[in-house]
Order: C-alpha cells, then structure tokens, then sequence
C-alpha cells in the first residue's frame, strides 16, 4: 500500500500545484533546506572538522554543476551534519525531483569518499536531528505577499497549523522519521 500512496505523490502533488495555479491570482515559490550526515563506514560522525569542511566544499562545487536548484550547501549543527539549500521556485515537481536525484548523487559521492550519507532523521540520540525544510513564499505582480501583507502571511500559517496532521504521511512517510519529533 505505501509503494503504491509514494507512486501517488507525485499526482497528489501535481494536481495540487495545478488546482493552486487555477484558482489564484498569486504563485507559489517553494525552497528547501535538506539536512544529512557524512558518518564513517562504521555509522559514526566524522570528528575531524577540517576533513568536513573539505568535504562540503567538494560536495559543494560538484552538486553546483549538475543541479541547478541548488545554491548552497554548508556544515549544519550537528557533528558531520551537512545541510544543502535550493532556490525558491513556483515548479514543485522539478524540486521534488532534484532533491530525490541530489540525494541518490550525495550517497553516491559518499561512497565514492568511503563514507555514508545518513538522511535518517535522528541517527544519533545525543546530536542534532536531520530535516527537510520548507521555505515558503507568495507572490503577486513580482510583490512577496508575505512580507507585503500581514494578514496573508497570517492566515497562511493558521492554515499550515491546521492541516499538518493531514500532511504528516507525505512529511514523515516512516515510522522512525518520528523519533526526530
């Protein structure tokens, strides 16, 4: 069942985006922060910050030349934590499908390093946990209406409050990505 809700998203999220487009004057611009660590083929964080900053930096140029959303990738709270960030844009599916290629090719990378890519949400009781980001912004005639209008960021945010229940399944899919909560 949950092969076949995954399968879905993609529609759900499609014909969301599509129902936005149709029924606002306004766009929609979406950005994430995405959250991983770099561990030791033995599942423990890379102590040596110099080795991690050369790393990131590497990580950095590479993900730069084949993704084009992403604009940033630097070291996060936690020991060896890794965060990397795209622009805002109005094509939902496009970022949803580069942050799923752009982790297949940080594993890759990290294996390449022979190091491991943990995106599990709380690989370590005592440091940081790891997330996915979103950033969010309306705009209107090239206006942010959020930062234009009170009232819409407002509303927008008791809206948010109100159906993250509902939304749960596609923000935390398995059952261990609560143990960040």
């Amino acid at each position: 069942m949950l092969e076949q809700f995954y399968f879905n998203k993609q529609k759900i999220l499609k014909n969301s985006q599509d129902f936005f487009s149709n029924s606002n004057s306004a766009t929609l611009k979406i950005g994430c922060e995405l959250e991983f660590f770099l561990l030791s083929q033995n599942l423990v964080s890379l102590e040596n910050k110099d080795q991690v900053a050369d790393l990131i930096l590497d990580l950095k140029e590479k993900l730069k030349q084949n993704f084009s959303l992403i604009y940033e990738v630097e070291k996060e709270q936690g020991v060896s934590q890794v965060e990397i960030k795209t622009t805002f844009t109005p094509d939902l599916s496009s970022l949803c499908a580069e942050l799923e290629d752009s982790k297949k090719f940080i594993k890759d990378f990290a294996r390449q390093k022979n190091l491991i890519a943990s995106f599990a949400a709380q690989p370590f009781k005592d440091d940081c946990g790891s997330a996915l980001q979103f950033n969010l912004s309306l705009h209107e005639n090239e206006k942010n209406l959020f930062v234009t209008d009170q009232n819409i960021i407002n509303q927008t945010a008791a809206q948010l409050l109100q159906n993250t229940d509902s939304m749960m399944i596609f923000l935390a899919p398995q059952q261990e990505d609560y143990q960040r909560f």
